[in-house]
C-alpha cells in the first residue's frame, strides 16, 4: 500500500468516526449560558471565581466588565440581555436602571487611595502631603470619567474634602492637571502601570489587584465605611438581577455562589467584605434572609 493510499484510508476512517460521534454530541446537554456584567473593579476577581462558579453551578458564564454607568446603559438603553449585574455604585440600580431592577444587594466596600505611576514625581514626598504634589508643577493626572466610573466620581469627592480642610481651589487645579479622563478603573491603572500618567485615585483594590504602589488618604478623603461615624458617600458595592433576566434561576444560583463561597477571595483582594445588606421589599427579601440582614426599601 502506498503512503497516499495510506492517508486517504486515514482521512475516510477520521471523516466516518466524525459522523458517528456526530449524534452523541448533539444529544449531550448544552450548559445554560448566565450572562454577567461586573463593574471593572471586580475583573480579576471575577476571572479568578468564573471556572469555580462553571464547575459548582453546571452553567457556561458570559461575561462583560467596564464602567458601572455603561454596564447599566447596556442593559437600559441598548437593550442588551442580562442575568447579574455588579456595580460599584448601589445607587446607579434606582437612578439609572429604568425601573428594571427592584432590589439590590450591597456586599462589600473599599477606600479611595493615591495611586502611584511608574514615573511619578516627588512620590516620597506625596506621602507627607499628597495635595501640594499634585498641585506642583510636572505632574501628569489621570482620572475616571465622573458620569461612567463611579471611581471618577468619587476623585471629585475626594478633592472637594481635601480643598475643604484646608486648600482653597484645589479642586478646579487638579482638573486642569488632568491629561487623561478614562473609561474605567481598569485603564487608569493601566496608565499608571506604562508610565504615561503619574498619579490617580483609585480604590486601594484596584491598586492591589494591579500591583501598583498606593498612598494611604486622610480618614474623610478615604470613603471608607466607619462603623462609628457612617459615611453616606462610603464606597459599598451591590449587585442584583434584572427584572427580565433571561436566566433568573441561574442568577440567583451565581449570585449566592459570590455571596458565600469565596468571601476570603474578596478580602484577599483588597475588598471590605461586608455582611450583605438586601434594599427592597420585604417579599423580595424571604428568599434572601438566610444570607442577607433586610437594610430597607429599594
Amino acid at each position: 500500500m502506498t503512503a497516499r493510499t495510506q492517508s486517504a484510508g486515514s482521512g475516510r476512517r477520521a471523516a466516518l468516526l466524525l459522523l458517528a460521534l456526530a449524534p452523541l454530541a448533539a444529544c449531550a446537554p448544552r450548559r445554560p449560558e448566565v450572562v454577567l456584567f461586573s463593574a471593572a473593579a471586580f475583573e480579576p476577581v471575577m476571572h479568578t471565581l468564573r471556572p469555580a462558579a462553571e464547575a459548582a453551578l453546571g452553567v457556561r458564564i458570559l461575561a462583560e466588565t467596564g464602567g458601572s454607568g455603561n454596564l447599566v446603559r447596556r442593559v437600559v438603553e441598548l437593550g442588551r440581555a442580562c442575568d447579574l449585574l455588579v456595580l460599584a455604585d448601589p445607587a446607579l440600580f434606582r437612578q439609572a436602571g429604568g425601573g428594571r431592577f427592584t432590589w439590590r444587594i450591597t456586599f462589600a466596600g473599599d477606600e479611595m487611595v493615591l495611586g502611584v505611576g511608574v514615573r511619578a514625581p516627588r512620590a516620597d514626598d506625596a506621602e507627607r502631603d499628597w495635595a501640594a504634589v499634585l498641585d506642583g508643577p510636572g505632574v501628569r493626572l489621570v482620572r475616571a470619567d465622573e458620569a461612567i466610573s463611579p471611581a471618577g466620581a468619587r476623585t471629585l469627592v475626594v478633592w472637594s474634602r481635601r480643598e475643604a480642610a484646608g486648600a482653597p481651589g484645589l479642586r478646579e487645579r487638579l482638573l486642569r492637571r488632568t491629561v487623561s479622563v478614562a473609561d474605567d478603573v481598569g485603564t487608569v491603572a493601566a496608565q499608571l502601570k506604562t508610565g504615561t500618567a503619574d498619579y490617580a485615585f483609585l480604590y486601594r483594590s484596584s491598586c492591589l489587584l494591579h500591583e501598583l504602589r498606593h498612598i494611604r488618604l486622610e480618614p474623610p478623603c478615604r470613603l471608607a465605611d466607619d462603623a462609628e461615624r457612617p459615611d453616606p458617600e462610603a464606597i459599598r458595592y451591590a449587585l442584583s438581577i434584572p427584572r427580565d433576566a433571561p436566566r433568573p434561576r441561574e442568577a440567583e444560583a451565581l449570585l449566592r455562589f459570590f455571596l458565600d463561597a469565596r468571601r476570603d477571595l474578596w478580602a484577599d483582594s483588597g475588598f471590605i467584605p461586608l455582611r450583605p445588606r438586601f434594599f427592597g421589599s420585604r417579599d423580595d427579601y424571604e428568599r434572601f434572609r438566610a444570607i442577607a440582614d433586610y437594610g430597607g426599601p429599594f
